[in-house]
């Protein structure tokens, strides 16, 4: 049951590490909202970003990353805590994006009390629109966010 204990806090620590990491070179000053740009395409042309023979290559959710940056934490004891929060995307691999059409990430975010909190952002170009501030409800002060990528898709 110790070796179990240990493997499981040193994989807790890793994790950790690889999550403080990432959120302080991909958050920087901690914005991560840029509002899309907005092509206007000449009166009668098909707004499409890819010609009709070429099948854009969707990504899969295993492409991103999702950290969760706490902006707030306001703990009551063994009440539990409300935690204000921003996601922080990062594409990691697959095929690359498409330049000219906006790909949808739904994702969630577990942790909290009431169970799995399912949102979406959008990334268009190099941009990510994201929500400033998200809120959940903890149960102990001691519970970690964690997000991940569930589905994606191209909005053209």
């Amino acid at each position: 049951m110790t070796k179990d204990r240990l493997l499981f806090g040193i994989v807790g620590i890793a994790v950790g590490l690889v999550l403080a990491i990432f959120l302080s070179e991909v958050a920087g000053d901690g914005t991560t909202e840029v509002a899309p740009s907005v092509q206007e395409s000449p009166e009668g042309e098909s707004p499409a970003a890819f010609p009709e023979d070429v099948e854009p290559t969707i990504p899969r959710p295993s492409d991103f990353e999702i950290g969760v940056k706490i902006l707030q934490k306001q703990c009551f004891g063994s009440a539990g805590c409300n935690i204000t929060y921003r996601v922080v995307p990062r594409v990691k691999g697959g095929p690359p994006l498409p330049e000219d059409a906006t790909v949808e990430v739904v994702y969630e975010v577990v942790g909290g009390e009431d169970g799995p909190v399912i949102n979406n952002f959008t990334i268009t170009g190099d941009s990510a629109s994201v929500e400033q501030e998200e809120l959940l409800s903890t149960s102990s002060s001691g519970a970690r966010l964690k997000a991940r990528a569930t589905d994606v898709s191209i909005l053209y």
